[in-house]
């Protein structure tokens, strides 16, 4: 991730991931608990691992996760996530569950996740979500 870029604000609902902070600068994480009923972002504490170690933080706090450091981040917990200011650039790994992101992103923020593209050659080698398409 290049300096000033982030994650929009969203959860899952089957995917748990880890998020590895694997070379360059530092990167931050903020964290709410969200509604499994209505995906509300709730004022609760919210509960992760952080390389083995449980931690407890307050919403929307600020996490410094270093470099090779993880972080845990189980169903129904909203995150925004991205290199912190003034640190540099990051590579980022994450290792989750397998999910389909059509069913399983629940944005707290507005975003165009999949834009439409106009294809000007048949696809090679398409997307799980391009099947149906062809």
């Amino acid at each position: 991730m290049k300096e000033g870029q982030r994650l929009p604000n969203h959860y899952h609902v089957f995917k748990s991931e880890d998020i590895i902070n694997r070379a360059g600068g530092d990167i931050y994480v903020q964290l709410w608990n969200a509604d499994p009923q209505t995906g509300a972002l709730l004022d609760t504490d919210v509960h992760v691992w952080m390389d083995g170690i449980e931690r407890v933080f307050k919403p929307g706090e600020k996490i410094i996760v270093k470099k090779g450091n993880s972080i845990t981040l189980s169903p129904y917990i909203s995150h925004i996530f991205g290199p912190e200011p003034g640190t540099g650039d990051c590579v980022v790994g994450e290792v989750s569950k397998v999910n389909d992101d059509h069913t399983d992103n629940y944005f707290v923020e507005p975003v165009s996740r999949f834009a439409d593209i106009e294809e000007d050659e048949p696809a090679l080698h398409p997307l799980c979500n391009e099947c149906a398409k062809i």
